[in-house]
């Protein structure tokens, strides 16, 4: 198994589920512009995003939700999932669904607001505007994370990991202890997981091997273990 990821996205959600399962994988620390390039684009994934994943098979996947579902089917044993059919798998593809379409691309004119508008003079509505609804997005979350342990079925499972990603973003614009203290608090008991803090050193780049990362494979080396690369 190996692991394409950027420090500081969406793909921490898979470090701290590879670092939880506790069997061996590598990783591949590809910076924003390596994403955009070749052979990036033409071997891993030609929209220049991750996280990117291959399979123990050299299968490539990409998508979070696409690769935590996959890594929670496998191992089941880890129940981190839930059972295709049950109600249970309803709710987790509900907030799956829900984080990656409204809460993550709320931020999408805050990180990338050149994407959106070219009018440079137009920036700071834009940026106004996204930030009313990542603050939206903010308290219906805040709501729902009230008086709960883990995020969703009441037990750990990838939206943990999931959410916990994408959450701490939310620091960079408000004051979520005192906007949307459950968000926070939520945050902050993700942080004392010992899987947590192994994936932020890693992020951090204080990290490089581990009791079960195995270690950093330079671009080049981790394409060769793609066998069947991504159909899009």
């Amino acid at each position: 198994m190996l692991l394409f990821y950027t420090p500081g996205t969406c793909a921490m959600s898979e470090l701290i589920f590879l670092e939880y399962l506790g069997k061996p994988y590598w990783l591949c620390r590809v910076e924003g512009n390596a994403r955009r390039q070749e052979p990036f684009l033409a071997k891993v994934n030609p929209h220049g995003q991750v996280p990117a994943f291959i399979t123990d098979q050299g299968r490539v996947l990409t998508e979070n939700s696409a690769i935590l579902l996959h890594l929670s089917d496998v191992n089941p044993k880890l129940n981190w999932g839930a059972s295709p059919g049950s109600e249970e798998r309803d709710e987790l593809h509900y907030w799956l669904s829900y984080l990656d379409s409204s809460y993550h691309m709320a931020y999408g004119p805050l990180f990338k607001t050149q994407a959106f508008i070219e009018n440079e003079a137009q920036f700071e509505k834009v940026k106004t505007a996204a930030l009313k609804r990542v603050g939206s997005s903010l308290e219906y979350l805040n709501q729902h994370l009230q008086d709960r342990k883990h995020f969703a079925l009441g037990r750990e499972t990838l939206l943990d990991a999931y959410f916990y990603a994408m959450g701490r973003w939310g620091r960079m614009f408000f004051k979520l202890g005192q906007e949307y203290p459950a968000v926070e608090q939520f945050l902050a008991r993700r942080e004392s997981d010992p899987w947590v803090q192994t994936a932020l050193r890693v992020e951090q780049g204080e990290l490089t091997q581990g009791e079960h990362l195995s270690g950093h494979k330079s671009l080049d080396e981790a394409i060769t273990l793609i066998k069947r690369p991504l159909v899009v």
